[in-house]
């Protein structure tokens, strides 16, 4: 029945709603591209990176390190990037600094996802609207006709539930790419946590949590062979 219509013709069934749900699912559709994007740059984890970090934490090549973790814009590099910076600090203090470049980053990932879970819940119900609207106007005509009895009824509500339809069509993507962003997010926090975990006991070993690393700084092994 939709591809009968046309274009012009659904949105002739209810023009208020069913462009509303077209804007809303421009906007989907604007957001998916971009937290697509987002994902991809900030948030994507590189292996090879991590292999090539750690090795130089534990060679004690601390600015090299840091060097390697300013030249990306990732969430784990941030990340990587505030604990090697800060090991003039003790490990409590780190941690603590850590932990709030883990949730900066977290952020940047999951800015904007609740658009989705919005239109996933609005959507639905404006087009339900646009469906009772669309009942409401077929039983005026009806009553104003005073014939044609359910053949105009009938009609009417078929084409008030194309509102209906057009928010599921809305809803159904929004709450699927809520589910794929919100998984992903999930798995990057996990990731993140661990590897910032690791690289911790990488820079300060098995101290307590008051003491500063055994390891020296790069700059002091820079001092000790230029003599």
């Amino acid at each position: 029945m939709l591809m009968e219509m046309g274009f012009m013709g659904i949105i002739k069934v209810n023009p208020a709603i069913i462009i509303t749900l077209l804007i809303f699912s421009v906007i989907m559709l604007t957001f998916l591209i971009e937290r697509t994007w987002v994902f991809a740059r900030f948030g994507s984890w590189n292996n090879r990176f991590w292999e090539k970090l750690r090795n130089s934490v534990q060679a004690g090549r601390l600015h090299e390190a840091r060097a390697m973790c300013s030249q990306s814009e990732n969430v784990f590099a941030r990340v990587f990037y505030t604990a090697i910076s800060n090991t003039h600090l003790t490990r409590a203090d780190n941690e603590d600094l850590v932990q709030i470049a883990k949730e900066q980053g977290q952020e940047t990932l999951r800015k904007r996802l609740g658009i989705f879970a919005t239109f996933s819940f609005v959507s639905p119900l404006v087009g339900l609207l646009g469906t009772v609207t669309g009942i409401m106007q077929a039983f005026h005509d009806l009553a104003k006709s005073g014939s044609g009895g359910a053949n105009i009824v009938a009609a009417g509500i078929s084409e008030a539930l194309i509102a209906t339809a057009m928010g599921i069509i809305v809803a159904v993507p929004s709450a699927v790419f809520y589910n794929i962003f919100t998984y992903k997010l999930r798995a990057v926090v996990a990731k993140m946590n661990n590897y910032a975990q690791e690289l911790v006991i990488l820079i300060y070993g098995g101290e307590p949590a008051g003491d500063k690393p055994a390891q020296p700084k790069a700059s002091d092994i820079h001092a000790k062979t230029s003599h």
